[in-house]
């Protein structure tokens, strides 16, 4: 939801740049699987 989401905004704002890069990408990863395991099905 939108307050979730706002949470974790402001959480992370405060990362370094690396640190944020690396949760960047597995986000993507964890995107990209879930939208291959539908293609799989």
């Amino acid at each position: 939801n939108k307050e979730e989401i706002l949470n974790s905004f402001r959480q992370r704002i405060t990362n370094n740049i690396n640190l944020e890069f690396e949760e960047a990408k597995k986000q993507v990863k964890k995107i990209a699987n879930f939208r291959l395991s539908e293609i799989i099905k």
